[in-house]
């Protein structure tokens, strides 16, 4: 299980969801390890097509190692801050470097997330309407997955956030208890 930490904040959020989640994988066997893509160095994607013509991406940054740890992983889960409407800068650069699994071959579009077979999108925000509001935030998100062929996906947005409470918070709950039943299937 790969997990990608899009927050910036080293004890924010979605770092205690993380944790919690990481325990639950562990339980069903699931080997978690988290990825904080706010200390990596990863390039927006530069629409230059290199990875169509040549299957990999043109740029040589810290993205280029992720590549291989995505495909090797048998889950990814996706976490990051709302801010501003949207997923972090960070995790949108990370997100359309994803563009470069997908390939062409005689016209016909290929992609490529390896043994990635199941995924979890989860996304914290301040707003206590939060789920109403950033909605198509996670739709988005699921849509790129989904274009991988991935369709066992879960997703949550997490309204109200703010760390010192995140443990008790049902909507925490109530994702993790998803992710128990994704988990074991």
């Amino acid at each position: 299980m790969l997990i990608i930490n899009g927050s910036p904040r080293k004890n924010g959020s979605d770092s205690a969801i993380i944790g919690m989640l990481s325990e639950k994988a562990l339980k069903f066997g699931y080997t978690p390890e988290t990825v904080e893509i706010c200390h990596l160095e990863i390039n927006g994607c530069k629409a230059c097509m290199e990875c169509k013509e040549h299957g990999i991406c043109a740029q040589k940054d810290d993205m280029t190692e992720l590549y291989d740890r995505i495909r090797s992983a048998d889950m990814l889960v996706l976490a990051s801050p709302i801010y501003f409407g949207g997923e972090t800068g960070q995790m949108k650069c990370f997100m359309d470097r994803l563009y470069a699994m997908i390939s062409t071959k005689n016209g016909e579009r290929l992609a490529d997330m390896g043994n990635v077979k199941k995924a979890s999108i989860v996304l914290t925000c301040g707003a206590g309407d939060g789920q109403m509001r950033y909605g198509g935030v996670l739709a988005r998100l699921t849509a790129t997955i989904r274009s991988f062929n991935i369709m066992d996906i879960s997703g949550s947005i997490i309204p109200g956030a703010s760390p010192d409470k995140i443990a008790d918070m049902d909507f925490v709950k109530e994702y993790l208890d998803g992710i128990a039943f994704q988990l074991g299937m």
